[in-house]
């Protein structure tokens, strides 16, 4: 039997997700309930706990502060994160290591049921860890130390002292499927991931020239660090193996990749962003995951990415969403990409469960969004006028608009004449002219810099324009209304 304490300020939503929890007959119980942060904290110290189910958004210390807590003081205890899409800003929280799921709200029965299935598979993983000279406590205390989640000083001196001395390297194992750890035996000093039960680390003493594991060599990808000389090195030696793993290729074979340093990038231009953010932003979640298939296996075999390239991809789409957000929202958050990014480049080494994992963030984010029904007029017109009016400072051309309202160019253009009187470039160029009067009123930034602002990449065809609209120059019509405003 397993024990968790529910974590909201809502009485009604607390009490309605452990009656859910009642109807599922799992062997867990609540030994607590928590309206805030600070009182879920206390009930840690109290009680014996499993894993907690938190909301988010609560007084005095909300989900977030929680976590940052939780990690700190109960390492080994997991969380199942509940929050609703309004809470983006931070809700991202959940989407790390350390949280086991992430549900959305409103959630069904069998949503919840799957979140409770994931945290008991992961317990009962933790409890067939094998048996090592070093106690379970030691090992699970250097595996949190070595992915960063607690300091060195938390690190018991008896271990210590066993790894001091030693010429050590570390290999970190990502399987590709479930191990069944009671029949394998493996002739190193090896440690379970604490919140992932598909890697593990292994302790080398003498070196890698000798490793062998006893798995076929498909079953599994290896990153090796360099060699060190103290305990106090493995969190960086991690980060080598991971750099290591990041390194793969679409179609490589091979199971080992050892850590180089490397200096070296080079530039990838991220095509048809602003087509995927309008998908998420009017909420067609099927159209979005069509088009991120296509683009991120197209990205893939056009430029044999590496993982870490797809990965810088993916988490770029993912900021790109969290600007659109807090700008239609009016929030800002500093915790999107450190904890997604975490998330992605440590626990993530096959393509497709790479994009399968951004497929399903973003699309839920898509589905988040329906409700809003920003684009939802009848009139396609409309919704195209709002776009413009809305991503004026974009590079729009009557193709891309044409593909996203689903429509012939020729005949949008067309359309958009006889309904507003005006071609659909006229309308964006009266658009951009207008915001660029706005800031050269209000704006001592250069032209150049306005013309950018407003989606013009050429000052001089900018100058041309606003000519053309207002019968001045930006720098004629900037010191007339200057002149209005402070009159000799």
């Amino acid at each position: 039997m397993y024990n968790f304490i529910i974590v909201d300020d809502e009485d009604l939503i607390r009490k309605g997700t452990l009656k859910k929890i009642d109807k599922l007959n799992l062997p867990i119980t609540c030994v607590g309930e928590a309206t805030n942060g600070f009182e879920a904290m206390e009930l840690l110290q109290k009680n014996t706990s499993h894993f907690i189910i938190t909301d988010m958004d609560m007084p005095l210390m909300d989900g977030s502060q929680l976590l940052d807590n939780i990690i700190r003081s109960y390492p080994n205890i997991k969380v199942i994160i509940i929050s609703g899409f309004e809470n983006f800003s931070y809700a991202q929280k959940a989407i790390q290591a350390k949280a086991v799921s992430y549900i959305l709200k409103p959630f069904s029965k069998e949503t919840l049921c799957s979140a409770l299935e994931q945290i008991l598979e992961a317990l009962h993983q933790e409890e067939k860890q094998l048996t090592n000279p070093m106690a379970e406590t030691e090992l699970t205390l250097l595996s949190h130390f070595i992915i960063g989640n607690i300091t060195f000083s938390k690190i018991l001196p008896q271990t210590i002292l066993s790894l001091t001395d030693k010429k050590l390297t570390l290999a970190t194992i990502y399987f590709k499927k479930t191990i069944n750890w009671n029949s394998v035996t493996i002739p190193y000093t090896m440690l379970l991931h604490p919140q992932n039960d598909k890697i593990a680390f292994l302790l080398l003493e003498e070196g890698v020239s000798e490793l062998a594991l006893p798995f076929p060599s498909n079953s599994y990808l290896c990153g090796i660090s360099r060699e060190f000389n103290h305990p106090s090195q493995l969190h960086e030696a991690y980060t080598q193996t991971i750099a290591g793993l990041n390194k793969r290729r679409f179609l490589d074979e091979m199971p080992l990749y050892y850590y180089q340093k490397d200096t070296s990038s080079r530039e990838i231009i991220f095509d048809n962003i602003d087509e995927i953010l309008f998908f998420i932003e009017s909420g067609n979640s099927q159209q979005l995951k069509n088009q991120l298939t296509t683009l991120f296996h197209g990205m893939i075999t056009s430029h044999h990415m590496t993982l870490n390239e797809l990965k810088k991809f993916g988490l770029y789409i993912i900021e790109q969403t969290k600007g659109m957000l807090n700008s239609r929202f009016n929030f800002s958050t500093n915790y999107t990409l450190p904890i997604i990014d975490k998330t992605v480049q440590e626990t993530i080494f096959s393509f497709n469960e790479l994009i399968e994992y951004f497929l399903v963030f973003l699309s839920n984010i898509a589905e988040s969004m329906r409700n809003e029904k920003i684009y939802a007029s009848q009139d396609t017109i409309e919704n195209v006028k709002k776009y413009i009016l809305k991503n004026y400072d974009k590079n729009i051309k009557l193709d891309f608009l044409s593909d996203i309202f689903f429509l012939n160019s020729t005949y949008l253009s067309t359309l958009f004449k006889e309904r507003t009187g005006q071609k659909y470039i006229d309308f964006l160029n009266s658009v951009r002219i207008e915001n660029a009067k706005e800031l050269l009123k209000k704006s001592e930034r250069k032209i150049s810099h306005i013309s950018k602002a407003v989606g013009y990449d050429n000052p001089k065809y900018f100058f041309r324009v606003f000519k053309k609209y207002t019968g001045l120059s930006p720098e004629q019509y900037k010191k007339q209304v200057q002149s209005k405003v402070n009159p000799l």
